[in-house]
Protein backbone atom coordinates (compact mmCIF):
# COMPACT_ATOMS: atom_id res chain seq x y z
CA UNK A 1 0.00 0.00 0.00
CA UNK A 2 1.20 3.49 -0.70
CA UNK A 3 1.81 5.94 1.58
CA UNK A 4 -1.02 8.64 2.55
CA UNK A 5 1.16 11.81 3.60
CA UNK A 6 0.32 15.64 3.71
CA UNK A 7 2.23 16.15 0.81
CA UNK A 8 1.34 13.81 -1.50
CA UNK A 9 -1.57 12.31 -0.45
CA UNK A 10 -5.55 12.81 -0.26
CA UNK A 11 -7.02 13.27 3.01
CA UNK A 12 -9.42 10.28 4.40
CA UNK A 13 -12.70 12.37 4.15
CA UNK A 14 -16.23 13.07 2.62
CA UNK A 15 -15.73 14.53 -1.02
CA UNK A 16 -17.90 16.14 -2.73
CA UNK A 17 -18.20 13.79 -6.13
CA UNK A 18 -21.02 15.56 -8.01
CA UNK A 19 -24.05 17.86 -7.52
CA UNK A 20 -27.16 16.06 -7.18
CA UNK A 21 -28.44 16.75 -9.94
CA UNK A 22 -25.66 15.47 -12.57
CA UNK A 23 -26.81 12.35 -11.27
CA UNK A 24 -30.23 11.10 -12.91
CA UNK A 25 -32.90 8.62 -11.99
CA UNK A 26 -31.36 5.42 -14.02
CA UNK A 27 -28.38 7.11 -15.00
CA UNK A 28 -24.44 6.90 -14.63
CA UNK A 29 -21.53 9.05 -14.29
CA UNK A 30 -18.38 8.53 -14.46
CA UNK A 31 -15.69 10.62 -12.62
CA UNK A 32 -12.35 10.31 -10.58
CA UNK A 33 -12.81 11.09 -6.30
CA UNK A 34 -9.13 11.43 -4.64
CA UNK A 35 -7.14 9.45 -7.30
CA UNK A 36 -9.58 6.66 -7.52
CA UNK A 37 -12.11 5.76 -10.44
CA UNK A 38 -15.62 6.20 -9.31
CA UNK A 39 -18.61 5.41 -10.91
CA UNK A 40 -21.64 6.51 -9.19
CA UNK A 41 -25.16 5.51 -10.51
CA UNK A 42 -28.91 6.46 -9.14
CA UNK A 43 -31.27 3.17 -8.38
CA UNK A 44 -35.21 3.17 -9.98
CA UNK A 45 -35.48 4.25 -6.31
CA UNK A 46 -33.80 7.21 -6.35
CA UNK A 47 -30.92 6.06 -4.17
CA UNK A 48 -27.24 7.26 -5.18
CA UNK A 49 -24.52 4.96 -5.36
CA UNK A 50 -20.79 5.17 -5.93
CA UNK A 51 -18.72 2.01 -6.81
CA UNK A 52 -15.10 0.66 -8.03
CA UNK A 53 -16.06 0.74 -11.81
CA UNK A 54 -14.06 -2.45 -12.39
CA UNK A 55 -16.12 -5.17 -12.84
CA UNK A 56 -14.85 -8.58 -10.29
CA UNK A 57 -16.16 -11.01 -13.25
CA UNK A 58 -13.25 -10.16 -15.89
CA UNK A 59 -12.29 -6.72 -15.17
CA UNK A 60 -14.98 -4.43 -17.47
CA UNK A 61 -15.19 -1.00 -17.42
CA UNK A 62 -18.85 -0.92 -15.91
CA UNK A 63 -19.59 2.49 -16.82
CA UNK A 64 -19.72 1.65 -19.98
CA UNK A 65 -23.06 -0.57 -18.43
CA UNK A 66 -26.16 0.65 -17.46
CA UNK A 67 -29.04 0.74 -14.58
CA UNK A 68 -31.90 -1.96 -14.26
CA UNK A 69 -34.01 -1.13 -11.41
CA UNK A 70 -31.92 -0.44 -8.36
CA UNK A 71 -28.76 -2.70 -9.76
CA UNK A 72 -26.24 -1.58 -11.86
CA UNK A 73 -25.33 -3.80 -15.06
CA UNK A 74 -21.59 -5.03 -16.55
CA UNK A 75 -22.33 -4.18 -20.26
CA UNK A 76 -19.95 -7.27 -21.23
CA UNK A 77 -21.78 -10.17 -20.10
CA UNK A 78 -24.58 -8.32 -17.98
CA UNK A 79 -23.75 -9.47 -14.46
CA UNK A 80 -25.79 -7.94 -12.28
CA UNK A 81 -24.94 -6.58 -9.01
CA UNK A 82 -26.90 -5.16 -6.46
CA UNK A 83 -26.93 -1.86 -4.29
CA UNK A 84 -25.34 -4.02 -1.25
CA UNK A 85 -22.29 -4.90 -4.21
CA UNK A 86 -23.56 -8.37 -4.70
CA UNK A 87 -23.71 -10.51 -7.88
CA UNK A 88 -28.11 -11.40 -8.08
CA UNK A 89 -27.60 -12.55 -11.51
CA UNK A 90 -26.06 -13.01 -15.10
CA UNK A 91 -26.74 -12.12 -18.50
CA UNK A 92 -26.93 -15.89 -19.86
CA UNK A 93 -29.00 -16.59 -16.82
CA UNK A 94 -26.59 -19.02 -14.76
CA UNK A 95 -26.01 -19.37 -11.26
CA UNK A 96 -23.77 -15.83 -10.34
CA UNK A 97 -20.47 -16.34 -9.03
CA UNK A 98 -19.69 -15.22 -5.30
CA UNK A 99 -18.69 -11.71 -6.52
CA UNK A 100 -18.67 -8.64 -4.54
CA UNK A 101 -18.54 -5.29 -6.00
CA UNK A 102 -16.43 -2.88 -4.26
CA UNK A 103 -18.56 0.17 -2.84
CA UNK A 104 -18.09 3.70 -1.11
CA UNK A 105 -20.18 5.10 1.36
CA UNK A 106 -22.29 7.69 0.24
CA UNK A 107 -24.54 10.46 1.58
CA UNK A 108 -26.96 12.87 -0.46
CA UNK A 109 -26.56 16.23 1.38
CA UNK A 110 -27.11 20.32 0.14
CA UNK A 111 -27.40 19.46 -3.15
CA UNK A 112 -24.62 17.51 -3.63
CA UNK A 113 -23.39 13.59 -3.98
CA UNK A 114 -20.81 13.01 -1.18
CA UNK A 115 -18.54 10.01 -1.44
CA UNK A 116 -16.73 8.21 1.85
CA UNK A 117 -12.60 7.97 0.60
CA UNK A 118 -9.82 6.47 3.29
CA UNK A 119 -6.51 5.31 2.53
CA UNK A 120 -7.36 1.89 4.12
CA UNK A 121 -10.86 1.45 3.76
CA UNK A 122 -12.09 2.26 6.91
CA UNK A 123 -15.35 3.51 7.86
CA UNK A 124 -16.56 6.73 7.81
CA UNK A 125 -16.14 8.32 11.20
CA UNK A 126 -18.58 11.60 11.10
CA UNK A 127 -21.39 12.77 8.87
CA UNK A 128 -22.08 15.25 6.47
CA UNK A 129 -24.35 18.01 8.02
CA UNK A 130 -27.71 19.23 6.42
CA UNK A 131 -27.05 22.83 6.24
CA UNK A 132 -30.61 24.78 7.02
CA UNK A 133 -32.07 26.08 4.02
CA UNK A 134 -35.44 27.51 5.45
CA UNK A 135 -36.05 31.15 3.65
CA UNK A 136 -34.13 30.87 0.92
CA UNK A 137 -35.68 30.85 -2.52
CA UNK A 138 -33.55 29.08 -5.14
CA UNK A 139 -30.06 28.07 -5.70
CA UNK A 140 -27.00 29.12 -7.86
CA UNK A 141 -24.22 26.77 -8.54
CA UNK A 142 -20.54 27.42 -9.65
CA UNK A 143 -17.87 24.79 -10.97
CA UNK A 144 -14.36 25.60 -11.98
CA UNK A 145 -11.37 22.97 -12.63
CA UNK A 146 -8.30 23.85 -11.43
CA UNK A 147 -5.25 22.62 -10.19
CA UNK A 148 -4.03 22.63 -6.77
CA UNK A 149 -3.65 20.86 -3.62
CA UNK A 150 -5.96 18.95 -1.46
CA UNK A 151 -5.86 21.89 1.65
CA UNK A 152 -5.62 24.56 -0.53
CA UNK A 153 -8.79 25.80 -0.15
CA UNK A 154 -8.51 25.65 3.58
CA UNK A 155 -5.67 27.21 4.01
CA UNK A 156 -6.20 29.60 1.88
CA UNK A 157 -9.49 30.88 3.58
CA UNK A 158 -7.47 31.67 7.01
CA UNK A 159 -4.59 33.28 5.06
CA UNK A 160 -5.75 36.39 5.63
CA UNK A 161 -3.38 38.99 4.19
CA UNK A 162 -3.71 37.35 0.51
CA UNK A 163 -7.56 38.98 0.58
CA UNK A 164 -5.61 42.61 0.10
CA UNK A 165 -3.00 41.24 -2.69
CA UNK A 166 -5.48 38.70 -4.79
CA UNK A 167 -8.80 39.68 -3.92
CA UNK A 168 -8.24 43.23 -5.15
CA UNK A 169 -8.35 45.00 -1.59
CA UNK A 170 -10.61 43.01 -0.06
CA UNK A 171 -9.77 43.56 3.98
CA UNK A 172 -10.62 40.36 6.09
CA UNK A 173 -10.17 40.63 9.77
CA UNK A 174 -10.68 37.60 11.89
CA UNK A 175 -12.95 38.17 15.23
CA UNK A 176 -11.27 35.62 17.37
CA UNK A 177 -9.23 32.04 16.82
CA UNK A 178 -10.18 29.24 14.46
CA UNK A 179 -12.68 27.25 16.97
CA UNK A 180 -11.40 23.66 16.44
CA UNK A 181 -13.62 20.35 17.15
CA UNK A 182 -12.53 17.17 15.95
CA UNK A 183 -13.27 17.27 12.00
CA UNK A 184 -14.64 20.94 12.30
CA UNK A 185 -13.05 23.93 12.29
CA UNK A 186 -14.64 27.08 12.00
CA UNK A 187 -13.09 30.99 11.61
CA UNK A 188 -15.48 34.28 11.83
CA UNK A 189 -14.19 36.82 9.61
CA UNK A 190 -15.08 40.45 8.26
CA UNK A 191 -14.68 41.03 5.20
CA UNK A 192 -14.39 44.77 3.14
CA UNK A 193 -14.84 45.33 -0.44
CA UNK A 194 -15.41 41.51 -0.79
CA UNK A 195 -18.32 42.00 -2.55
CA UNK A 196 -19.20 45.68 -1.76
CA UNK A 197 -16.88 48.63 -2.36
CA UNK A 198 -17.34 50.55 0.78
CA UNK A 199 -16.41 49.91 4.64
CA UNK A 200 -20.27 50.43 5.42
CA UNK A 201 -21.62 47.15 3.66
CA UNK A 202 -19.08 44.80 5.06
CA UNK A 203 -19.55 41.24 5.60
CA UNK A 204 -20.11 38.99 7.92
CA UNK A 205 -18.99 36.02 7.19
CA UNK A 206 -18.28 32.33 9.59
CA UNK A 207 -16.78 29.41 7.47
CA UNK A 208 -17.41 26.07 8.89
CA UNK A 209 -14.99 23.25 7.72
CA UNK A 210 -16.35 19.76 7.94
CA UNK A 211 -13.10 18.21 6.74
CA UNK A 212 -10.43 19.97 4.48
CA UNK A 213 -12.61 19.99 1.37
CA UNK A 214 -15.89 20.92 2.69
CA UNK A 215 -17.42 24.83 3.95
CA UNK A 216 -20.53 26.13 4.82
CA UNK A 217 -20.34 29.92 5.27
CA UNK A 218 -23.20 31.83 6.45
CA UNK A 219 -22.71 35.49 5.54
CA UNK A 220 -24.47 38.24 7.09
CA UNK A 221 -24.75 41.98 5.44
CA UNK A 222 -26.10 43.91 7.97
CA UNK A 223 -26.21 47.34 5.73
CA UNK A 224 -28.69 45.87 3.36
CA UNK A 225 -30.42 42.97 6.00
CA UNK A 226 -29.56 40.22 3.77
CA UNK A 227 -27.94 37.09 4.21
CA UNK A 228 -26.16 34.22 2.36
CA UNK A 229 -25.77 30.64 2.50
CA UNK A 230 -23.01 29.80 0.56
CA UNK A 231 -21.81 25.45 0.32
CA UNK A 232 -18.29 25.05 -1.34
CA UNK A 233 -16.53 21.95 -2.25
CA UNK A 234 -13.30 21.38 -3.06
CA UNK A 235 -12.89 17.87 -4.72
CA UNK A 236 -9.47 16.15 -6.06
CA UNK A 237 -9.73 13.95 -8.90
CA UNK A 238 -6.15 13.23 -9.78
CA UNK A 239 -3.02 14.14 -9.29
CA UNK A 240 -3.83 18.19 -8.67
CA UNK A 241 -6.39 18.28 -10.77
CA UNK A 242 -9.27 19.63 -8.80
CA UNK A 243 -12.70 20.84 -9.43
CA UNK A 244 -14.35 23.68 -7.45
CA UNK A 245 -18.02 23.54 -6.77
CA UNK A 246 -20.97 25.80 -4.54
CA UNK A 247 -24.02 26.48 -4.27
CA UNK A 248 -25.17 29.58 -3.12
CA UNK A 249 -29.14 30.96 -1.42
CA UNK A 250 -29.85 34.34 -0.21
CA UNK A 251 -32.30 36.10 1.23
CA UNK A 252 -33.03 39.67 1.83
CA UNK A 253 -35.53 40.99 4.48
CA UNK A 254 -37.58 43.83 2.90
CA UNK A 255 -40.42 46.22 4.64
CA UNK A 256 -43.63 44.70 5.76
CA UNK A 257 -45.78 44.81 2.59
CA UNK A 258 -43.66 44.51 0.05
CA UNK A 259 -45.40 42.54 -3.41
CA UNK A 260 -44.44 38.76 -3.10
CA UNK A 261 -43.11 38.61 -6.87
CA UNK A 262 -40.84 41.82 -6.24
CA UNK A 263 -39.34 40.09 -2.65
CA UNK A 264 -38.73 36.85 -5.01
CA UNK A 265 -37.07 38.52 -7.61
CA UNK A 266 -34.50 40.98 -5.07
CA UNK A 267 -34.11 37.44 -3.46
CA UNK A 268 -32.98 36.00 -7.11
CA UNK A 269 -30.97 38.22 -8.16
CA UNK A 270 -29.10 38.63 -4.99
CA UNK A 271 -28.35 35.01 -5.22
CA UNK A 272 -27.33 35.22 -8.28
CA UNK A 273 -24.98 38.25 -7.44
CA UNK A 274 -23.53 36.21 -4.41
CA UNK A 275 -22.90 33.46 -6.57
CA UNK A 276 -21.30 34.41 -9.44
CA UNK A 277 -18.76 36.86 -7.35
CA UNK A 278 -17.83 34.13 -4.99
CA UNK A 279 -16.91 32.28 -7.79
CA UNK A 280 -14.98 35.15 -9.83
CA UNK A 281 -12.98 35.47 -6.29
CA UNK A 282 -12.01 31.95 -6.15
CA UNK A 283 -11.34 32.22 -9.94
CA UNK A 284 -8.03 34.81 -8.77
CA UNK A 285 -7.04 31.98 -6.34
CA UNK A 286 -6.52 29.43 -8.75
CA UNK A 287 -3.62 30.51 -10.76
CA UNK A 288 -1.59 31.03 -7.40
CA UNK A 289 -2.79 27.33 -6.46
CA UNK A 290 -1.91 26.04 -9.81
CA UNK A 291 2.17 26.78 -9.75
CA UNK A 292 2.26 26.48 -5.81
CA UNK A 293 4.78 24.23 -4.30
CA UNK A 294 3.86 22.00 -1.13
CA UNK A 295 5.94 23.21 1.54
CA UNK A 296 6.77 21.13 4.68
CA UNK A 297 8.00 24.22 6.88
CA UNK A 298 6.60 27.33 5.98
CA UNK A 299 7.98 30.30 6.82
CA UNK A 300 5.29 32.70 8.45
CA UNK A 301 5.25 36.46 9.67
CA UNK A 302 3.17 38.05 12.01
CA UNK A 303 -0.75 37.99 11.39
CA UNK A 304 -0.06 34.47 9.73
CA UNK A 305 -0.29 32.58 12.05
CA UNK A 306 -3.17 30.32 11.72
CA UNK A 307 -1.81 29.15 8.56
CA UNK A 308 0.19 26.44 10.17
CA UNK A 309 -2.53 25.78 12.65
CA UNK A 310 -4.50 24.79 9.75
CA UNK A 311 -1.91 22.60 8.98
CA UNK A 312 -1.57 20.72 12.31
CA UNK A 313 -5.29 20.28 12.26
CA UNK A 314 -5.13 18.90 8.73
CA UNK A 315 -2.94 16.31 9.77
CA UNK A 316 -5.76 13.92 11.22
CA UNK A 317 -6.87 13.57 7.77
CA UNK A 318 -4.08 11.33 7.10
CA UNK A 319 -3.03 8.21 7.25
CA UNK A 320 0.86 8.81 7.50
CA UNK A 321 2.61 11.66 9.46
CA UNK A 322 4.11 13.68 7.71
Amino acid sequence: MTENDIATGYPNTWYAAAFSTELRRGKTLRTHVAGRPVLLYRTADGQPRAVDPVCPHLGADLGGGFVRGNDIVCPFHHFAFAPDGHCVRTGSGVRPPKAQLASYPVRERNGFVHVWVHHTGAAPTWEVPEADTSGYEGTHTWVLNYRAHPIDMIENAHDYTHFAFVHDGTFAEPAGEPKAEGHMITQRLFLTDFWFRTEKNRVDSTLTFYGPNLVIGEIKIPAVNARVLAIGAHTPRKGREVTGMTTTRAQVTLPKGTPATLVRGVNRLLTTFAGYTSGRQIERDGPIWTDRTFLHHQRVTEGEQHIPLIRRWAQQFYSDPA
